[in-house]
């Protein structure tokens, strides 16, 4: 089944980034926001590139989805802590 079919199907819906690797990603964008901020480049280098990355793994976190996962077919949780659409096991 491929991706498109999945969101049709209200499949894939679940998160799939762990504890831990929202714990790595958070300490990440809290980097990244920072040196947006802080470093001293461009500011349009700073605002697209490390602004960014630190909105992006913050979202990350905060939804607990992560896009590159889902193309990849990859999933950091565990088991049990997949969410699934209601009515499907």
């Amino acid at each position: 089944m491929s991706i498109g079919q999945e969101a049709m199907n209200g499949q894939g819906s679940g998160r799939n980034v762990g504890t831990a690797d929202r714990v790595v990603r958070a300490a990440g964008a809290i980097v990244a926001l920072v040196c947006a901020v802080a470093a001293p480049l461009p500011l349009v280098v700073r605002v697209l590139a490390l602004g960014g990355v630190g909105v992006y793994l913050a979202a990350t976190v905060i939804f607990g989805k992560c896009l590159g996962y889902r193309l990849l077919g990859r999933s950091t949780c565990s088991v049990g802590a997949r969410s699934s659409p209601a009515g499907r096991p």
